[in-house]
């Protein structure tokens, strides 16, 4: 994922003169925001108390790990340089791309990674879905949980009902696959996002690992879409 950073007040500073001011810029002795942050903390164990201001120049900065800020990180500014437009990345380039005789691009990732999100060339791919355009109709609410899996929450948060045929592609998915389904469910303004427990294509009951918000809430038909199925993978870009 990338973030583009213009301006982070971790407070309200009454005046920045004679404000501790600290330089972060790629392959610089100031390079990351963590090392910033460490070198604030520092100044202030040696009794410097002043108002701090992090600025940081133009340039990718790789995130391998949170950058965690406690309450001793108060009274310091992190803005960017004049006219600088930082990037704070915490992906991981994937190489080795191969073209199929399909027309589908693939490569390997280290066993046991996952990721929900595919930056191309600046931009943030698609991921494979179904339908394409519009949405798939929620047509109930089932209560009954499906044989040999047990609820993980009420039937009102992890189970719905859609027609078979549009529960047909994800029972056509293997079971060990269906935990990387991801139902997007609409709730008029907001989106819940579900992973398969487990399907009944013959009556179109879907049933999930787990949720927090009730369907049929705010509307008596709720719209969604299904994310992560090779068989969704058919537009150029996905």
């Amino acid at each position: 994922m990338k973030f583009r950073l213009a301006l982070l007040a971790l407070a309200v500073l009454p005046s920045l003169a004679g404000a501790l001011e600290i330089n972060v810029s790629p392959g610089g002795p100031m390079p990351s925001l963590a090392a910033a942050r460490d070198a604030v903390r520092k100044a202030r164990a040696g009794g410097d108390r002043s108002p701090a201001r992090v600025i940081i120049a133009e340039g990718r900065y790789a995130l391998t790990e949170a950058v965690v800020f406690e309450p001793q990180d108060g009274g310091v500014t992190y803005e960017a340089a004049p006219g600088a437009k930082p990037v704070f990345d915490g992906g991981k380039k994937i190489t080795g791309w191969k073209a199929g005789a399909d027309g589908v691009w693939t490569a390997e990732v280290e066993p046991g990674k996952t990721f929900a999100a595919l930056w191309v060339n600046g931009r943030r791919a698609t991921r494979a879905r179904t339908p394409n355009e519009g949405y798939i109709q929620a047509m109930g609410q089932p209560t009954e949980p499906l044989p040999g899996h047990p609820l993980k929450g009420k039937p009102s948060t992890t189970m719905i009902q859609v027609t078979p045929a549009d529960a047909k592609p994800i029972a056509e998915v293997s079971p060990s696959e269906w935990n990387d389904v991801n139902v997007v469910v609409l709730h008029s303004w907001s989106e819940t996002r579900h992973r398969v427990e487990a399907v009944r294509a013959e009556d179109g009951t879907l049933q999930f690992t787990g949720g927090s918000r009730d369907f049929f809430s705010l509307e008596p038909f709720h719209r969604m879409y299904f994310e992560g199925m090779l068989s969704a993978l058919d537009r150029p870009g996905e």
